[in-house]
């Protein structure tokens, strides 16, 4: 018991204490106004083909797992309806990653955003 209250009592004398940072009071210079800055659209713009990559990877990776446990399944027929699922599952996945690859390509049309993916 006493172990217990020795490891919650450091975390109860943690003080906060504000720090001034460095240079809080200076005012931006014109040229970084100028430059721009990253919104929304620049950040899903980085970030969209990374999830696509992403997803095909994971995607691809269900699909050899769905074969092995059909291979492995040695003639059950649950482990083979299991299989087979994962198998229908993964196909989904890949046809909904398909899908909003398109609806994306779609919307930065209707919204005129030019560089997305590339």
């Amino acid at each position: 018991m006493n172990d217990k209250l020795a490891l919650t009592l450091p975390g109860g004398f943690d003080v906060d204490v504000p720090v001034p940072t460095v240079g809080a009071g200076t005012p931006t210079p014109d040229g970084l106004l100028q430059q721009g800055g990253i919104n929304i659209g620049t950040i899903i713009n980085s970030l969209l083909p990374l999830v696509f990559w992403f997803a095909g990877i994971l995607l691809f990776v269900y699909l050899i797992y769905g074969g092995y446990k059909m291979l492995t399944s040695m003639g059950d027929e649950g482990a083979i309806e299991e299989a087979k699922g994962t198998i229908t599952n993964a196909i989904l996945g890949i046809a909904i990653v398909f899908v909003a690859y398109f609806v994306a390509q779609w919307m930065a049309s209707v919204f005129g955003i030019n560089d997305l993916f590339g």
